[in-house]
């Protein structure tokens, strides 16, 4: 009887457990009755609060770490979850991120970066939920339901962290709060759990160039006049970059001879993300220009340089190279790449010949006015070695028959449009002798230089009416 007094006053309140304990007045007694008090009160702790348990265990520890990340890292990590449940009522079990995970600077981890699902199969009873892959976030998730039984259970769930859209660096640290709650009375139990890892992002710049260490141009042939190379950005997503461009080191040759920056052009393509104001062909400068910008992390593109025709026409032959520095800022990035830049300039020394008709004159009689060729002459040369162009004449004006027309009636002269670039002795008409002769004379740097040739056929009263024509050849030769 006094035992079951005992036990109902302990249950009843402590002040009356006291007051049973007093009649007790044998310290031995009153010891044995001590113990006795702190078990029965553990029971009715674990009656009255442990009608729900929960426990949470990482395979790793008693933590949730990830150790250090990078950009190329997918990191998983299991949890087992274990529910009891001495009720035989439902229950569920609820989970969220406490706070937004955030590292020592404050940063607040890009939400793309935790993931979480849980396994299907790893649980005995009722029906698990989230078992596709979904990001980890504040936003409450049920993962579990219990039968309509309550029985206890467990489960894997996954938390895995993708360094691949990471874009901040530091140790970042998190809570996941847990909730098991009775569907039916309200009771509930709390878990948290720590998690951790070091984020060390890293962005990975290359520049593949075709043609091997160095890109080239050159005048020889029309697909030579362009070239492309390309730049891959390898980055997490939301990295923000910026790419500048700069001419550190204009086209020289060996002598010292600076070419314009203006005779080589670029201009970018091939972008699927990301900005350039440079998507249409543009000069070279020396100033540091941003070619390109992405708030959306990796992406890959081509720089594409092209030689300026016109402006090519004007310069020396020789091998000029140049520099040019591509410099990546941004998220964890500070990165400077050079590319060397070769423009072959071939040599040129050509002379072009532009006539209608040629050295042809047809229906021809005594009384015939005046008749006029033009023959324009073109020299293209790059050597800067002064020339001369010398006219051939291999016969006179002869028709069909074999009549000819004395020189006296055949003249010539040459007009210089600018006389900078050359002189001749025929400024005014004279006669066409049969053989060669020097006809015009470049500057002393050899510059190329275009003129026109008028030829002049004066008819005499004596002449044979025909057809007359002759041959004409023009050499280009080093004075």
């Amino acid at each position: 009887m006094l035992y079951y007094k005992v036990i109902k006053n302990i249950i009843g309140g402590r002040r009356e457990v006291k007051e049973s304990l007093s009649f007790f007045m044998d310290k031995t007694i009153k010891m044995k009755m001590g113990i006795l008090f702190i078990y029965i009160a553990a029971m009715n702790t674990f009656v009255a609060y442990g009608a729900l348990n929960l426990t949470v265990t990482p395979y790793e520890g008693i933590y949730l770490r990830f150790g250090e990340v990078d950009s190329t890292s997918y990191i998983n990590r299991e949890v087992r979850i274990r529910m009891i449940s001495t009720e035989a009522k439902q229950y569920r079990l609820r989970q969220r991120l406490l706070q937004p995970v955030v590292n020592d600077k404050g940063e607040v981890l890009n939400e793309e970066v935790l993931n979480f699902y849980t396994v299907r199969g790893t649980n005995a009873f009722g029906s698990l939920y989230q078992d596709t892959l979904r990001l980890l976030s504040i936003r409450d998730e049920i993962l579990y339901t219990s039968n309509s039984a309550g029985d206890s259970d467990s489960f894997i769930i996954v938390y895995s962290v993708d360094g691949r859209k990471m874009s901040q660096r530091g140790h970042f640290q998190g809570k996941i709060l847990y909730t098991l709650e009775s569907l039916s009375e309200g009771n509930s139990e709390t878990y948290i759990l720590d998690l951790s890892f070091d984020a060390n992002p890293r962005i990975d710049v290359t520049i593949e160039i075709p043609s091997g260490e160095n890109v080239r141009l050159d005048t020889k042939n029309e697909s030579g006049l362009k070239s492309s190379f390309k730049i891959k950005l390898d980055a997490p997503s939301r990295s923000s970059i910026n790419v500048y461009q700069e001419l550190v080191e204009p086209f020289t040759d060996k002598k010292g001879k600076v070419i314009k920056d203006e005779v080589v052009k670029f201009f970018v393509s091939g972008l699927s993300k990301g900005e350039s104001n440079y998507l249409t062909v543009s000069p070279l400068t020396r100033k540091k220009t941003l070619v390109y910008s992405s708030r959306s992390g990796g992406n890959e593109f081509y720089i594409n340089l092209s030689v300026d025709k016109d402006l090519i026409k004007g310069v020396s032959a020789g091998m000029y190279r140049g520099k040019l520095i591509y410099y990546f800022e941004g998220d964890n990035i500070n990165k400077v790449i050079p590319v060397n830049i070769e423009l072959e300039v071939t040599k040129i020394f050509d002379i072009k010949v532009i006539s209608k008709e040629g050295l042809s004159f047809f229906n021809i009689k005594p009384d015939s006015p005046p008749k006029e060729k033009v023959v324009k002459v073109e020299v293209n040369t790059n050597i800067g070695v002064p020339y001369q162009v010398i006219q051939r004449f291999s016969m006179p004006l002869t028709d069909e028959k074999g009549n000819t027309i004395a020189d006296k009636f055949f003249r010539m002269k040459v007009e210089l449009p600018d006389e900078d670039k050359g002189k001749t002795d025929f400024l005014d008409f004279s006669p066409v002798d049969v053989g060669d002769k020097v006809i015009f004379t470049s500057n002393t740097k050899g510059e190329r230089a275009t003129f026109n040739i008028i030829y002049r056929l004066d008819v005499s009263y004596d002449v044979v009416a025909g057809n007359y024509s002759t041959q004409v050849t023009y050499l280009l030769s080093e004075k």
